[in-house]
């Protein structure tokens, strides 16, 4: 089981995509994008942190996102598999804390 520990956030990088931090049920974060979910390889001492398809050990996905703070800065690769819907929630209650415009 997975509980939300962020509000969604709304970024505009090649299209609206939305970032939710997620915690799985032995703890580990994870990212949840456009419906694939990504855990942490390492954080940059630029402050940009990458994460990799949580498929990527098991599966082989290559898929990688770069994020900076809140934001989706980077995309690399490109899925082969559909999206996982294994994601649960329990006693979730969400609110957007913030929505932030294009420049």
């Amino acid at each position: 089981m997975a509980k939300v520990i962020s509000n969604s956030f709304k970024f505009w990088f090649s299209g609206s995509n939305t970032l939710k931090y997620v915690y799985s049920s032995e703890g580990e974060q994870y990212i949840l994008v456009d419906g694939y979910s990504y855990q942490r390889l390492r954080t940059y001492s630029t402050r940009v942190t990458t994460w990799a398809c949580s498929t990527h050990y098991k599966e082989g996905c290559k898929a990688k996102v770069h994020t900076s703070g809140d934001r989706i800065v980077h995309k690399r690769f490109k899925h082969y598999h559909k999206p996982m819907n294994n994601w649960t929630y329990e006693n979730v209650e969400e609110e957007v804390v913030e929505e932030r415009q294009p420049f």
